[in-house]
């Protein structure tokens, strides 16, 4: 993947066309240390897995041909302003072009990773910023108050660290925290603790089981009032293309939903961005369904579901199990790294 960027880190002027083979080790060192993290920024930058992955290539990569000026420095900060810069670029790109229906992001399955309140020294093992409603929530910010918000909240950085993956004086990094928390309003990165992740687990199956025996006015009681419903189908399979809101007409779309389509060959509930989720499998038939499908709600604090997500989009499925702490990060062939396969 080649990716356009206008600022970088500050390189060596001098760099060689061709690596030396210290730096090359240096650089294998630091992907082992530093791509999980990376990866976590870049995921949380774009709500993309598969992009997640190939921006962090990129960013050894370009480690590579332009190495920093100062190489004996540490090496995680320049790593982590490329990384920023790269996915602020993609961002830009993918908002820039068209999309078919309500756009959510690639799904990742993160039971592996720890608790709140742990002290975890490897901070891609963080929840905060992962749960599908706050990554779709940063869609409103700009790509700039994004990075910001992904780098604070997401990462627990500091304004001096952000202002220097950004590039930018620490008081611009205060304004814009600022402001893009204002306009996220009462919406917060915090990870949900075990208690409030076993209460989305029950209130979900609850609802499944109304789905499934058609029962409307239960589905209606476990929906507030307001909820919306976005599918997500990537123009590829049949999806509502447009988000639907209410209570009585959310409640009839799944329903019809369920009666209409073939029952699923096999479900399994598994926590999917930090909050628990259905996974179906659909059998062979309709060329324009799906044959799998995401499906997760967000709870109010009176119980009831506000949002459900339900994503349907192949490629977007597919990515469930491509964080990298389910599967070895895949080094660029330059840098002359073994993949270690699965973890």
């Amino acid at each position: 993947m080649s990716v356009e960027t206008t600022e970088e880190p500050p390189s060596s002027p001098s760099s060689p066309s061709s690596p030396s083979s210290a730096w090359t080790a240096t650089l294998g060192a630091a992907f082992e240390r530093d791509a999980r993290y990376l990866w976590g920024l870049s995921y949380r930058l774009t709500g993309s897995a598969s992009l997640a992955e190939d921006l962090v290539q990129e960013t050894f990569v370009r480690a590579l041909r332009r190495p920093p000026a100062d190489e004996g420095r540490p090496l995680r900060p320049w790593l982590r302003r490329v990384a920023t810069n790269l996915g602020i670029d993609a961002l830009r790109r993918r908002q820039s072009q068209p999309y078919d229906g309500p756009w959510l992001p690639e799904p990742i399955d993160t039971a592996g990773l720890s608790d709140p309140g742990v002290d975890v020294e490897d901070a891609s093992l963080r929840r905060e910023g992962l749960t599908l409603a706050f990554v779709v929530l940063l869609e409103v910010l700009s790509p700039q108050q994004r990075a910001v918000v992904v780098l604070r909240d997401g990462l627990g950085l500091s304004v001096a660290e952000t202002a220097e993956a950004l590039d930018v004086a620490a008081n611009n990094v205060k304004v814009a925290h600022h402001r893009a928390r204002q306009r996220l309003a009462e919406a917060s990165a915090s990870a949900p603790d075990a208690d409030l992740r076993r209460r989305h687990g029950e209130r979900l199956g609850e609802l499944f089981g109304a789905i499934a025996s058609g029962d409307e006015a239960r589905v209606v009681e476990l929906l507030s009032a307001d909820v919306r419903v976005l599918s997500d189908g990537g123009g590829v399979v049949r999806a509502a293309r447009r988000v639907v809101v209410g209570a009585r007409d959310v409640a009839r779309l799944l329903i019809g939903i369920a009666r209409k389509g073939a029952p699923p060959v096999g479900v399994t509930l598994r926590e999917i961005n930090c909050l628990p989720a259905f996974d179906a499998i659909y059998g062979p038939g309709d060329p324009r369904g799906a044959t799998r499908a995401i499906f997760q709600g967000i709870l109010g604090v009176d119980g009831r579901f506000t949002e459900l997500h339900i994503i349907l989009a192949p490629a977007k499925v597919a990515a469930v199990e491509r964080a990298p702490w389910l599967r070895a990060p895949l080094p660029p062939a330059e840098l002359g790294v073994a993949s270690r396969g699965e973890l």
